[in-house]
């Protein structure tokens, strides 16, 4: 870890279910670090194309890239465009000093500077705990731990029914934006609980405290 840095965490859960919420109130902390989503590891590691692979008239070939990807995870490895697709944002970000995105293919190693980077703009701002908020990530907190075993997550609960009405009315509201999004969280994953530092917050009018 770091000299200076106390904790890396990570915020996740379901949209909508008040993530956004969770991360201000952490950021008002004098000690707690944060910023926009990264979708980092999830377009590292190819979310995306995961839970839509069989929704596409280019299903099969979306399974054989599938295919590919698992493979070359195996090898440590990762493709060109995931990696841009994972860097982009990042070049956007306030505050974090990004001269080149990692040309490595090495798995290890896009993550390893990652963090650094993130090290960094925490330590510059004094603040020596750091939150990256990214719902999705809940999808491969596992994958996170193998590369930051020291990582901590929050992963914020709310009621199952009110964060189901709340992605049906974004997804009305402004479907260029949520329509996608909500079919992707209609989807099962299997096995995304992460083991070691886990946090869970329930949001509900019912609990006065974390569950």
């Amino acid at each position: 870890m770091a000299t200076g840095i106390k904790t890396r965490a990570f915020l996740v859960g379901c949209p909508r279910s008040g993530t956004t919420l969770l991360q201000s109130m952490l950021f008002a902390h004098p000690e707690i670090y944060s910023f926009p989503e990264t979708n980092f590891f999830l377009s590292l590691f190819g979310a995306r194309d995961l839970l839509t692979m069989g929704t596409t008239p280019q299903g099969s070939v979306r399974k054989f890239r599938e295919l590919v990807r698992s493979i070359m995870e195996l090898l440590g490895v990762t493709e060109y465009r995931r990696r841009a697709r994972a860097w982009e944002p990042m070049l956007l970000l306030p505050n974090f000093y990004v001269a080149t995105r990692c040309n490595s293919i090495s798995l290890r190693h896009n993550v390893k500077t990652f963090v650094q980077i993130v090290d960094a703009a925490s330590l510059k701002a004094g603040r020596p705990i750091w939150v990256e908020k990214t719902p999705d990530h809940l999808f491969y907190v596992k994958r996170i731990q193998q590369y930051i075993p020291d990582a901590a997550f929050i992963h914020i609960i709310r009621n199952g029914r009110d964060t189901v009405a709340s992605l049906v009315d974004a997804a009305r509201k402004f479907p260029d934006v949520w329509e996608d999004q909500h079919h992707q969280n209609l989807q099962f994953v299997d096995g995304t609980s992460p083991s070691g530092k886990v946090f869970v917050s329930g949001r509900s009018p019912a609990l006065s405290g974390p569950l």
